[in-house]
Protein backbone atom coordinates (compact mmCIF):
# COMPACT_ATOMS: atom_id res chain seq x y z
CA UNK A 1 0.00 0.00 0.00
CA UNK A 2 1.44 3.14 -1.03
CA UNK A 3 1.72 6.11 1.29
CA UNK A 4 -1.41 8.48 0.32
CA UNK A 5 -3.90 5.00 0.19
CA UNK A 6 -2.69 4.26 3.47
CA UNK A 7 -3.44 8.01 4.44
CA UNK A 8 -6.86 7.91 3.01
CA UNK A 9 -7.37 4.82 5.49
CA UNK A 10 -6.00 5.85 8.16
CA UNK A 11 -7.20 9.33 8.60
CA UNK A 12 -8.75 10.55 11.60
CA UNK A 13 -11.87 11.14 9.87
CA UNK A 14 -14.40 9.13 7.33
CA UNK A 15 -13.57 9.87 3.78
CA UNK A 16 -15.59 9.00 0.70
CA UNK A 17 -16.06 10.08 -2.76
CA UNK A 18 -19.40 9.93 -4.61
CA UNK A 19 -19.34 9.80 -8.40
CA UNK A 20 -21.44 12.37 -10.47
CA UNK A 21 -24.17 10.38 -10.41
CA UNK A 22 -24.35 10.02 -6.42
CA UNK A 23 -23.27 6.63 -5.99
CA UNK A 24 -20.20 6.01 -3.19
CA UNK A 25 -17.42 5.50 -5.32
CA UNK A 26 -14.49 4.76 -2.31
CA UNK A 27 -14.65 5.37 1.15
CA UNK A 28 -11.90 4.33 3.84
CA UNK A 29 -12.08 1.98 6.93
CA UNK A 30 -13.12 4.58 9.40
CA UNK A 31 -16.76 4.94 7.40
CA UNK A 32 -17.02 1.46 6.94
CA UNK A 33 -16.39 0.98 10.77
CA UNK A 34 -18.39 3.74 11.94
CA UNK A 35 -21.44 2.21 10.04
CA UNK A 36 -21.08 -1.49 10.56
CA UNK A 37 -20.64 -2.42 6.57
CA UNK A 38 -18.10 -4.19 4.28
CA UNK A 39 -16.49 -1.92 1.68
CA UNK A 40 -18.56 -4.83 -0.90
CA UNK A 41 -21.97 -3.33 -0.16
CA UNK A 42 -20.96 -0.17 -0.43
CA UNK A 43 -18.62 1.12 -2.75
CA UNK A 44 -21.02 1.07 -6.15
CA UNK A 45 -23.52 0.17 -4.72
CA UNK A 46 -25.26 2.89 -2.66
CA UNK A 47 -25.53 6.64 -2.24
CA UNK A 48 -24.30 8.67 0.88
CA UNK A 49 -27.97 9.04 1.72
CA UNK A 50 -28.58 5.34 2.58
CA UNK A 51 -26.29 5.77 4.99
CA UNK A 52 -28.35 8.71 7.06
CA UNK A 53 -31.07 8.50 9.33
CA UNK A 54 -33.98 9.54 8.27
CA UNK A 55 -33.51 13.00 9.56
CA UNK A 56 -30.12 13.16 7.99
CA UNK A 57 -31.49 11.73 4.70
CA UNK A 58 -34.28 14.38 4.06
CA UNK A 59 -31.71 17.10 4.95
CA UNK A 60 -29.17 15.78 2.71
CA UNK A 61 -32.09 15.91 -0.38
CA UNK A 62 -33.54 18.75 0.99
CA UNK A 63 -31.00 21.09 1.51
CA UNK A 64 -27.13 20.31 1.30
CA UNK A 65 -27.24 18.46 -2.09
CA UNK A 66 -28.95 21.18 -3.61
CA UNK A 67 -26.80 23.70 -1.87
CA UNK A 68 -23.74 21.63 -2.86
CA UNK A 69 -24.26 21.58 -6.50
CA UNK A 70 -25.40 25.38 -6.30
CA UNK A 71 -22.25 26.46 -4.55
CA UNK A 72 -19.82 23.14 -5.23
CA UNK A 73 -18.73 22.81 -1.16
CA UNK A 74 -20.65 22.45 2.03
CA UNK A 75 -18.83 23.18 5.14
CA UNK A 76 -18.98 21.34 8.81
CA UNK A 77 -22.96 20.49 8.54
CA UNK A 78 -24.76 18.80 11.30
CA UNK A 79 -26.07 15.21 10.21
CA UNK A 80 -26.56 11.68 11.35
CA UNK A 81 -25.37 8.44 10.49
CA UNK A 82 -26.95 5.09 10.52
CA UNK A 83 -24.85 3.15 12.75
CA UNK A 84 -25.12 -0.19 14.39
CA UNK A 85 -25.80 1.00 17.70
CA UNK A 86 -27.75 3.84 16.63
CA UNK A 87 -27.49 7.16 15.14
CA UNK A 88 -24.20 8.47 15.37
CA UNK A 89 -23.94 12.09 15.08
CA UNK A 90 -21.18 13.72 12.70
CA UNK A 91 -19.96 16.98 11.16
CA UNK A 92 -19.83 16.60 7.14
CA UNK A 93 -18.21 18.78 4.71
CA UNK A 94 -18.21 18.41 1.05
CA UNK A 95 -16.77 19.58 -2.45
CA UNK A 96 -17.18 19.15 -5.81
CA UNK A 97 -14.36 18.30 -7.88
CA UNK A 98 -14.47 20.68 -11.10
CA UNK A 99 -12.87 18.21 -13.37
CA UNK A 100 -15.23 15.29 -13.36
CA UNK A 101 -18.24 16.24 -10.77
CA UNK A 102 -17.12 13.90 -8.29
CA UNK A 103 -17.64 14.94 -5.03
CA UNK A 104 -15.00 14.21 -1.93
CA UNK A 105 -17.03 14.04 1.41
CA UNK A 106 -15.46 14.48 4.97
CA UNK A 107 -17.19 13.25 8.27
CA UNK A 108 -15.72 14.28 11.82
CA UNK A 109 -17.03 12.31 14.43
CA UNK A 110 -19.42 15.42 17.04
CA UNK A 111 -17.81 13.83 19.75
CA UNK A 112 -18.26 17.39 21.98
CA UNK A 113 -22.04 16.85 21.82
CA UNK A 114 -22.59 20.88 23.20
CA UNK A 115 -21.00 22.11 19.33
CA UNK A 116 -23.20 19.30 17.85
CA UNK A 117 -26.35 20.73 18.94
CA UNK A 118 -25.20 24.46 18.13
CA UNK A 119 -24.36 23.07 14.48
CA UNK A 120 -27.73 21.60 14.43
CA UNK A 121 -29.66 24.24 15.26
CA UNK A 122 -27.37 26.63 13.05
CA UNK A 123 -28.24 24.54 10.15
CA UNK A 124 -32.22 24.47 10.98
CA UNK A 125 -32.44 28.18 11.17
CA UNK A 126 -30.08 28.75 8.13
CA UNK A 127 -33.08 26.52 6.14
CA UNK A 128 -35.59 28.94 7.67
CA UNK A 129 -36.60 32.35 5.58
CA UNK A 130 -37.74 35.50 6.79
CA UNK A 131 -41.99 35.25 7.22
CA UNK A 132 -44.18 37.57 5.30
CA UNK A 133 -46.57 39.63 7.04
CA UNK A 134 -49.07 40.26 4.07
CA UNK A 135 -51.53 38.24 6.06
CA UNK A 136 -55.21 38.62 5.28
CA UNK A 137 -55.42 37.99 1.63
CA UNK A 138 -52.72 34.72 2.01
CA UNK A 139 -54.90 33.14 4.79
CA UNK A 140 -57.83 34.03 1.73
CA UNK A 141 -56.00 32.35 -0.78
CA UNK A 142 -55.07 29.10 0.40
CA UNK A 143 -58.44 28.48 2.33
CA UNK A 144 -59.94 28.65 -1.46
CA UNK A 145 -56.95 26.99 -2.99
CA UNK A 146 -57.12 24.17 -0.65
CA UNK A 147 -60.54 23.24 -2.01
CA UNK A 148 -60.90 19.99 -3.21
CA UNK A 149 -63.84 18.74 -5.39
CA UNK A 150 -65.63 15.48 -3.81
CA UNK A 151 -64.62 12.08 -5.42
CA UNK A 152 -67.37 9.41 -5.02
CA UNK A 153 -66.14 6.31 -5.81
CA UNK A 154 -66.93 2.88 -4.15
CA UNK A 155 -63.17 1.76 -5.45
CA UNK A 156 -61.31 4.44 -2.78
CA UNK A 157 -61.83 7.11 -0.23
CA UNK A 158 -59.28 10.27 0.20
CA UNK A 159 -59.74 12.34 3.80
CA UNK A 160 -57.20 15.26 4.16
CA UNK A 161 -56.48 16.98 7.13
CA UNK A 162 -55.12 20.79 7.04
CA UNK A 163 -53.97 22.45 10.35
CA UNK A 164 -52.67 25.94 10.18
CA UNK A 165 -49.26 27.15 12.11
CA UNK A 166 -49.47 28.04 15.95
CA UNK A 167 -48.59 31.42 14.67
CA UNK A 168 -51.76 32.17 13.40
CA UNK A 169 -51.66 35.37 11.34
CA UNK A 170 -48.79 33.31 9.08
CA UNK A 171 -49.95 31.61 5.96
CA UNK A 172 -47.92 28.65 4.39
CA UNK A 173 -46.81 27.14 1.59
CA UNK A 174 -48.32 23.71 2.31
CA UNK A 175 -51.14 21.90 0.40
CA UNK A 176 -52.47 18.59 -0.91
CA UNK A 177 -54.68 17.38 -3.72
CA UNK A 178 -56.44 14.33 -5.56
CA UNK A 179 -57.91 14.42 -8.37
CA UNK A 180 -58.80 11.78 -11.54
CA UNK A 181 -56.16 11.89 -14.35
CA UNK A 182 -58.54 9.89 -16.08
CA UNK A 183 -61.26 6.89 -15.30
CA UNK A 184 -58.89 4.71 -13.98
CA UNK A 185 -56.31 6.38 -12.54
CA UNK A 186 -56.08 8.48 -9.04
CA UNK A 187 -53.46 11.39 -8.40
CA UNK A 188 -52.52 11.99 -5.31
CA UNK A 189 -50.17 14.88 -4.26
CA UNK A 190 -48.87 16.95 -1.06
CA UNK A 191 -46.16 19.36 -1.30
CA UNK A 192 -44.54 21.97 0.96
CA UNK A 193 -43.16 25.76 -0.51
CA UNK A 194 -40.52 27.39 1.06
CA UNK A 195 -41.35 30.03 2.88
CA UNK A 196 -44.78 31.72 4.80
CA UNK A 197 -46.90 34.71 3.37
CA UNK A 198 -48.99 35.66 0.47
CA UNK A 199 -45.43 34.62 -1.91
CA UNK A 200 -45.64 30.81 -0.22
CA UNK A 201 -49.00 30.98 -0.71
CA UNK A 202 -49.53 32.18 -4.54
CA UNK A 203 -46.45 29.85 -5.48
CA UNK A 204 -48.83 27.10 -3.69
CA UNK A 205 -51.43 27.72 -5.72
CA UNK A 206 -49.44 27.93 -8.83
CA UNK A 207 -47.32 24.44 -8.57
CA UNK A 208 -50.97 23.50 -7.53
CA UNK A 209 -52.42 23.93 -10.50
CA UNK A 210 -49.58 23.05 -13.27
CA UNK A 211 -49.30 19.62 -11.50
CA UNK A 212 -53.09 19.01 -12.28
CA UNK A 213 -52.46 20.43 -16.32
CA UNK A 214 -49.07 18.22 -16.12
CA UNK A 215 -50.87 15.18 -15.00
CA UNK A 216 -51.96 13.59 -18.55
CA UNK A 217 -52.66 10.02 -19.06
CA UNK A 218 -49.53 8.09 -19.84
CA UNK A 219 -47.16 10.74 -18.43
CA UNK A 220 -46.52 9.71 -15.24
CA UNK A 221 -44.66 10.90 -12.16
CA UNK A 222 -40.66 11.00 -13.02
CA UNK A 223 -41.89 12.66 -16.16
CA UNK A 224 -44.55 15.12 -14.67
CA UNK A 225 -41.74 16.54 -11.89
CA UNK A 226 -39.73 17.08 -14.76
CA UNK A 227 -42.07 19.06 -16.54
CA UNK A 228 -42.73 20.76 -13.44
CA UNK A 229 -38.71 21.47 -13.34
CA UNK A 230 -39.31 23.70 -16.29
CA UNK A 231 -41.96 25.47 -14.76
CA UNK A 232 -40.36 26.55 -11.92
CA UNK A 233 -37.34 27.45 -14.12
CA UNK A 234 -39.72 29.46 -16.40
CA UNK A 235 -41.67 30.94 -13.70
CA UNK A 236 -39.68 31.49 -11.07
CA UNK A 237 -42.39 30.01 -9.05
CA UNK A 238 -42.00 27.14 -6.31
CA UNK A 239 -38.08 26.72 -6.40
CA UNK A 240 -36.85 23.93 -3.58
CA UNK A 241 -40.31 23.30 -2.89
CA UNK A 242 -40.62 19.41 -2.46
CA UNK A 243 -43.76 17.16 -3.06
CA UNK A 244 -45.20 13.84 -3.64
CA UNK A 245 -46.79 12.56 -6.30
CA UNK A 246 -48.70 9.44 -6.89
CA UNK A 247 -50.96 7.84 -9.15
CA UNK A 248 -53.01 5.09 -8.51
CA UNK A 249 -53.93 2.33 -10.79
CA UNK A 250 -57.61 2.17 -9.23
CA UNK A 251 -58.46 -1.54 -10.76
CA UNK A 252 -55.46 -3.17 -9.83
CA UNK A 253 -54.49 -0.93 -6.74
CA UNK A 254 -50.93 -0.89 -8.14
CA UNK A 255 -49.55 2.28 -7.11
CA UNK A 256 -46.54 4.78 -8.88
CA UNK A 257 -44.95 7.59 -7.04
CA UNK A 258 -42.09 10.07 -7.17
CA UNK A 259 -40.91 12.48 -4.31
CA UNK A 260 -39.41 15.65 -5.00
CA UNK A 261 -37.65 15.98 -1.92
CA UNK A 262 -40.47 15.13 -0.22
CA UNK A 263 -40.97 13.10 3.03
CA UNK A 264 -41.56 9.65 2.20
CA UNK A 265 -45.32 8.32 1.63
CA UNK A 266 -46.63 5.93 4.39
CA UNK A 267 -48.10 2.23 3.27
CA UNK A 268 -50.39 1.02 5.91
CA UNK A 269 -51.36 -2.49 4.81
CA UNK A 270 -51.34 -6.25 6.49
CA UNK A 271 -47.98 -5.87 7.61
CA UNK A 272 -45.57 -3.49 9.47
CA UNK A 273 -46.23 0.17 8.62
CA UNK A 274 -43.52 1.12 5.65
CA UNK A 275 -42.24 4.31 4.34
CA UNK A 276 -41.51 4.09 1.03
CA UNK A 277 -38.27 5.82 0.13
CA UNK A 278 -37.60 4.94 -3.26
CA UNK A 279 -38.50 6.83 -6.28
CA UNK A 280 -36.70 10.06 -4.60
CA UNK A 281 -34.90 12.68 -6.00
CA UNK A 282 -33.98 16.65 -5.30
CA UNK A 283 -36.66 19.42 -4.89
CA UNK A 284 -38.16 21.18 -7.22
CA UNK A 285 -36.43 23.83 -10.19
CA UNK A 286 -32.89 21.87 -11.30
CA UNK A 287 -34.33 20.99 -14.95
CA UNK A 288 -31.84 18.03 -16.12
CA UNK A 289 -31.56 16.49 -13.04
CA UNK A 290 -32.98 12.83 -13.39
CA UNK A 291 -36.04 12.30 -11.63
CA UNK A 292 -37.30 8.54 -10.39
CA UNK A 293 -39.75 6.89 -9.46
CA UNK A 294 -41.38 3.24 -7.87
CA UNK A 295 -43.97 1.09 -7.88
CA UNK A 296 -46.35 -0.48 -5.16
CA UNK A 297 -48.88 -2.72 -4.50
CA UNK A 298 -52.03 -2.14 -2.51
CA UNK A 299 -54.01 -4.88 -0.80
CA UNK A 300 -57.94 -4.50 -0.54
CA UNK A 301 -58.03 -2.05 2.25
CA UNK A 302 -54.87 -0.93 2.09
CA UNK A 303 -54.20 2.71 2.80
CA UNK A 304 -51.65 5.32 1.73
CA UNK A 305 -50.59 8.25 3.50
CA UNK A 306 -49.22 11.54 2.70
CA UNK A 307 -48.50 14.41 4.76
CA UNK A 308 -46.15 17.39 5.10
CA UNK A 309 -42.93 17.99 8.07
CA UNK A 310 -45.43 19.74 10.45
CA UNK A 311 -46.77 16.66 11.65
CA UNK A 312 -43.61 14.43 12.21
CA UNK A 313 -40.51 17.53 12.53
CA UNK A 314 -39.82 18.38 15.58
CA UNK A 315 -37.08 21.03 17.47
CA UNK A 316 -36.96 18.83 20.12
CA UNK A 317 -36.48 15.11 19.05
CA UNK A 318 -35.41 13.27 15.72
CA UNK A 319 -36.94 13.08 13.04
CA UNK A 320 -36.74 9.32 13.18
CA UNK A 321 -38.82 9.47 16.44
CA UNK A 322 -41.54 11.73 14.55
CA UNK A 323 -42.23 9.08 11.26
CA UNK A 324 -42.10 6.38 14.02
CA UNK A 325 -44.86 8.69 16.03
CA UNK A 326 -47.01 8.99 12.42
CA UNK A 327 -46.63 4.94 11.67
CA UNK A 328 -47.44 3.92 15.16
CA UNK A 329 -50.43 6.28 15.19
CA UNK A 330 -52.00 5.67 11.77
CA UNK A 331 -51.39 2.02 12.32
CA UNK A 332 -53.25 1.07 15.58
CA UNK A 333 -56.38 3.32 15.03
CA UNK A 334 -59.40 3.93 12.52
CA UNK A 335 -60.50 7.26 14.37
CA UNK A 336 -61.41 9.91 12.36
CA UNK A 337 -57.97 11.74 10.62
CA UNK A 338 -58.60 15.08 12.73
CA UNK A 339 -58.60 13.10 16.15
CA UNK A 340 -55.83 11.41 14.87
CA UNK A 341 -53.81 14.51 13.97
CA UNK A 342 -54.69 16.37 16.94
CA UNK A 343 -53.15 12.84 18.69
CA UNK A 344 -49.82 13.44 16.96
CA UNK A 345 -49.84 17.43 17.73
CA UNK A 346 -50.77 17.26 21.28
CA UNK A 347 -47.38 18.16 22.37
CA UNK A 348 -46.36 20.44 20.20
CA UNK A 349 -44.87 23.96 21.42
CA UNK A 350 -45.49 27.59 20.36
CA UNK A 351 -43.58 27.14 17.06
CA UNK A 352 -45.87 24.82 15.17
CA UNK A 353 -45.36 24.49 11.52
CA UNK A 354 -48.60 24.00 9.30
CA UNK A 355 -50.17 20.24 8.60
CA UNK A 356 -51.24 18.89 5.88
CA UNK A 357 -52.07 14.64 6.30
CA UNK A 358 -53.92 12.64 3.07
CA UNK A 359 -55.08 9.48 3.82
CA UNK A 360 -56.23 7.06 0.75
CA UNK A 361 -57.99 4.44 1.20
CA UNK A 362 -58.33 1.28 -1.92
CA UNK A 363 -61.35 -1.43 -1.71
CA UNK A 364 -60.22 -3.44 -4.49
Amino acid sequence: MNDRAEAWDVAPVALLRLDPDGLIADANRVLLSWVGRDADDVIGRIRLSDLLSAGGRIYWETHLSPLLHMQDRVDEVAVELRAPSGRFPVLMSAVVRPSDGSVDVALSAATERARYERELRSARAAAEVSLDQKTSVAHELQRALLTMPRLDDDRFVVTTEYRPGVQALEVGGDWYDAFLVDDGTLALVVGDVVGRGLRAATDMGQLRSAIRALAEPGVGPARLLSRLDRFVEQTGAGFMATTAYAEVALATGVVTYACAGHLPPLLLGAGAPRFLWDGRSMPLGFPGRTRLQATVSLGAGDRLALYTDGLVERRDRPLDDGLGSLAATLDSSRRPLPDLVSELLVHTGDDRDDVCLLLLEWFG
